[in-house]
Protein backbone atom coordinates (compact mmCIF):
# COMPACT_ATOMS: atom_id res chain seq x y z
CA UNK A 1 0.00 0.00 0.00
CA UNK A 2 1.86 3.28 -1.70
CA UNK A 3 -0.58 5.42 -0.33
CA UNK A 4 -0.71 6.19 3.72
CA UNK A 5 -2.89 8.55 5.53
CA UNK A 6 -2.12 10.09 8.98
CA UNK A 7 -3.90 13.05 10.70
CA UNK A 8 -2.93 15.95 13.02
CA UNK A 9 -4.46 17.39 16.01
CA UNK A 10 -3.05 21.27 16.28
CA UNK A 11 -3.48 23.61 19.24
CA UNK A 12 -2.46 27.02 19.12
CA UNK A 13 -1.55 29.51 21.73
CA UNK A 14 -0.41 32.60 22.98
CA UNK A 15 1.50 33.27 26.00
CA UNK A 16 1.99 36.05 28.12
CA UNK A 17 5.39 35.97 29.66
CA UNK A 18 4.95 37.22 33.25
CA UNK A 19 7.35 35.87 36.06
CA UNK A 20 6.37 37.92 38.50
CA UNK A 21 3.01 36.27 39.71
CA UNK A 22 3.24 33.12 40.89
CA UNK A 23 1.49 30.72 38.27
CA UNK A 24 -1.17 28.24 38.91
CA UNK A 25 1.29 25.76 38.29
CA UNK A 26 4.31 27.32 40.69
CA UNK A 27 4.67 24.29 43.01
CA UNK A 28 5.34 21.89 40.18
CA UNK A 29 9.05 23.59 39.28
CA UNK A 30 11.37 24.70 41.92
CA UNK A 31 12.62 28.33 41.16
CA UNK A 32 9.63 29.10 38.48
CA UNK A 33 10.70 32.79 38.43
CA UNK A 34 13.89 31.83 36.97
CA UNK A 35 13.05 29.86 34.03
CA UNK A 36 13.54 32.28 30.74
CA UNK A 37 10.62 33.04 28.25
CA UNK A 38 10.25 30.03 26.22
CA UNK A 39 10.68 27.58 29.67
CA UNK A 40 7.68 29.37 31.73
CA UNK A 41 5.52 29.59 28.59
CA UNK A 42 5.89 26.11 28.01
CA UNK A 43 5.36 25.24 31.33
CA UNK A 44 2.04 27.29 31.05
CA UNK A 45 0.51 25.97 28.01
CA UNK A 46 1.46 22.49 28.66
CA UNK A 47 -0.20 22.96 32.11
CA UNK A 48 -3.49 23.63 30.43
CA UNK A 49 -3.18 21.36 27.33
CA UNK A 50 -5.62 18.84 27.65
CA UNK A 51 -4.47 15.30 25.72
CA UNK A 52 -6.34 11.81 26.47
CA UNK A 53 -3.02 10.24 26.04
CA UNK A 54 0.02 10.55 26.58
CA UNK A 55 2.39 10.52 23.47
CA UNK A 56 5.16 7.32 22.74
CA UNK A 57 7.95 10.63 21.94
CA UNK A 58 8.05 14.19 21.95
CA UNK A 59 9.67 16.62 19.25
CA UNK A 60 10.42 20.12 20.23
CA UNK A 61 11.06 22.51 17.72
CA UNK A 62 12.82 25.15 18.94
CA UNK A 63 14.11 27.69 15.32
CA UNK A 64 16.46 29.43 17.35
CA UNK A 65 17.89 27.42 19.73
CA UNK A 66 18.24 29.39 22.75
CA UNK A 67 19.81 32.07 20.92
CA UNK A 68 17.62 34.65 22.66
CA UNK A 69 17.98 33.75 26.11
CA UNK A 70 21.75 33.65 25.64
CA UNK A 71 22.29 36.97 23.99
CA UNK A 72 19.92 38.58 26.69
CA UNK A 73 22.33 36.37 29.83
CA UNK A 74 25.93 38.04 27.66
CA UNK A 75 24.27 41.34 28.20
CA UNK A 76 23.25 41.07 32.02
CA UNK A 77 27.13 40.77 32.75
CA UNK A 78 25.65 38.32 35.36
CA UNK A 79 27.08 34.86 36.02
CA UNK A 80 25.19 32.34 37.77
CA UNK A 81 24.49 29.23 35.40
CA UNK A 82 20.95 29.17 37.09
CA UNK A 83 19.53 32.18 35.26
CA UNK A 84 19.98 30.09 31.36
CA UNK A 85 20.26 26.77 32.51
CA UNK A 86 16.55 26.17 31.52
CA UNK A 87 17.75 27.34 27.93
CA UNK A 88 19.55 23.99 27.21
CA UNK A 89 16.70 21.67 24.98
CA UNK A 90 16.56 18.95 27.59
CA UNK A 91 16.19 21.00 30.29
CA UNK A 92 13.32 23.64 28.94
CA UNK A 93 11.17 20.22 28.28
CA UNK A 94 11.02 19.65 31.59
CA UNK A 95 8.52 21.66 31.56
CA UNK A 96 6.27 19.91 29.80
CA UNK A 97 7.14 16.62 31.75
CA UNK A 98 6.82 18.36 34.94
CA UNK A 99 2.89 19.76 33.81
CA UNK A 100 1.90 16.12 32.10
CA UNK A 101 3.84 13.35 33.68
CA UNK A 102 5.33 12.67 30.62
CA UNK A 103 9.06 10.13 30.81
CA UNK A 104 9.18 8.62 27.24
CA UNK A 105 11.43 9.96 24.79
CA UNK A 106 12.06 13.36 23.86
CA UNK A 107 14.85 15.09 21.08
CA UNK A 108 15.07 18.62 19.78
CA UNK A 109 14.81 20.26 16.09
CA UNK A 110 16.54 23.05 14.79
CA UNK A 111 15.96 24.34 11.36
CA UNK A 112 15.63 27.58 11.10
CA UNK A 113 12.28 29.09 9.58
CA UNK A 114 11.33 25.88 8.27
CA UNK A 115 11.47 23.64 11.45
CA UNK A 116 7.64 22.77 11.86
CA UNK A 117 7.53 22.46 8.47
CA UNK A 118 10.07 19.76 8.02
CA UNK A 119 9.67 18.19 11.52
CA UNK A 120 6.23 17.45 10.41
CA UNK A 121 7.32 16.63 6.66
CA UNK A 122 9.78 14.09 8.10
CA UNK A 123 8.01 12.38 11.02
CA UNK A 124 4.48 11.88 8.78
CA UNK A 125 6.60 9.99 5.77
CA UNK A 126 8.83 7.90 8.56
CA UNK A 127 5.84 7.35 10.78
CA UNK A 128 5.35 3.64 10.28
CA UNK A 129 8.99 2.66 10.35
CA UNK A 130 9.16 4.09 13.80
CA UNK A 131 6.79 1.94 15.31
CA UNK A 132 4.84 4.52 17.39
CA UNK A 133 1.15 5.44 17.99
CA UNK A 134 1.13 9.06 18.56
CA UNK A 135 4.32 11.74 18.47
CA UNK A 136 3.85 15.41 19.96
CA UNK A 137 5.44 18.08 18.26
CA UNK A 138 6.07 20.91 20.79
CA UNK A 139 7.04 24.76 19.35
CA UNK A 140 7.65 27.73 21.67
CA UNK A 141 8.26 30.92 19.13
CA UNK A 142 9.23 34.69 21.19
CA UNK A 143 6.67 37.26 19.22
CA UNK A 144 7.61 40.31 21.24
CA UNK A 145 9.33 41.05 24.64
CA UNK A 146 5.61 40.33 26.37
CA UNK A 147 4.05 37.55 24.33
CA UNK A 148 5.21 33.91 22.84
CA UNK A 149 3.49 31.28 20.84
CA UNK A 150 3.54 27.57 22.11
CA UNK A 151 2.25 25.20 20.12
CA UNK A 152 0.88 21.76 19.75
CA UNK A 153 0.39 18.82 17.38
CA UNK A 154 0.30 15.68 17.78
CA UNK A 155 0.37 13.01 14.68
CA UNK A 156 -1.64 10.09 14.98
CA UNK A 157 -2.94 7.66 12.35
CA UNK A 158 -6.98 8.08 14.82
CA UNK A 159 -8.69 11.03 12.95
CA UNK A 160 -10.23 13.72 15.31
CA UNK A 161 -12.90 16.51 15.29
CA UNK A 162 -11.22 19.19 13.01
CA UNK A 163 -7.41 17.37 12.93
CA UNK A 164 -5.74 17.86 9.28
CA UNK A 165 -5.11 15.09 7.36
CA UNK A 166 -1.67 14.15 5.97
CA UNK A 167 -1.95 12.06 2.81
CA UNK A 168 1.55 10.42 1.88
CA UNK A 169 2.48 8.94 -1.63
CA UNK A 170 5.10 6.51 -0.16
CA UNK A 171 6.13 4.92 -4.26
CA UNK A 172 7.62 8.66 -4.33
CA UNK A 173 10.74 9.62 -2.83
CA UNK A 174 10.78 12.06 0.59
CA UNK A 175 12.49 15.50 -0.71
CA UNK A 176 14.12 17.58 2.16
CA UNK A 177 12.39 20.86 1.40
CA UNK A 178 9.51 22.77 2.76
CA UNK A 179 7.60 25.49 1.00
CA UNK A 180 6.25 27.74 3.40
CA UNK A 181 8.20 29.12 6.58
CA UNK A 182 7.02 28.50 9.97
CA UNK A 183 5.62 31.91 10.46
CA UNK A 184 3.27 31.29 7.26
CA UNK A 185 2.51 27.97 7.62
CA UNK A 186 1.39 28.66 11.83
CA UNK A 187 -1.04 31.71 9.94
CA UNK A 188 -2.55 28.82 7.68
CA UNK A 189 -3.01 26.69 10.39
CA UNK A 190 -4.78 28.89 13.09
CA UNK A 191 -7.50 29.78 9.61
CA UNK A 192 -8.15 26.45 9.03
CA UNK A 193 -6.47 26.56 5.47
CA UNK A 194 -4.81 23.89 3.34
CA UNK A 195 -1.19 23.64 3.61
CA UNK A 196 1.79 22.32 1.55
CA UNK A 197 4.43 20.73 3.55
CA UNK A 198 6.62 20.01 0.43
CA UNK A 199 5.80 18.94 -3.23
CA UNK A 200 5.10 15.62 -2.35
CA UNK A 201 2.58 16.13 -0.01
CA UNK A 202 0.19 18.77 2.09
CA UNK A 203 -2.27 18.32 4.73
CA UNK A 204 -6.03 19.68 4.32
CA UNK A 205 -8.94 19.50 6.85
CA UNK A 206 -10.32 16.27 7.68
CA UNK A 207 -13.99 15.66 6.78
Amino acid sequence: MSKLKYFLKTNLNTIEFNNKVAPSWASKVRRWNQLDGESFCLAEASFYYDSEVLPCSVVLLASEGSLNTDRAFQNSAKVSPSLFVHTLPNVRMLSYSLMSGFEGEMICLNKGKQTLGLALAQNAYMFDGLGLKKILFIQVTKKDEAFYTCDFFELSKTQGRDDYCIEIDKSKPFIEEVCDEDNILREKIERGEDCHLNKSFSMRKSL
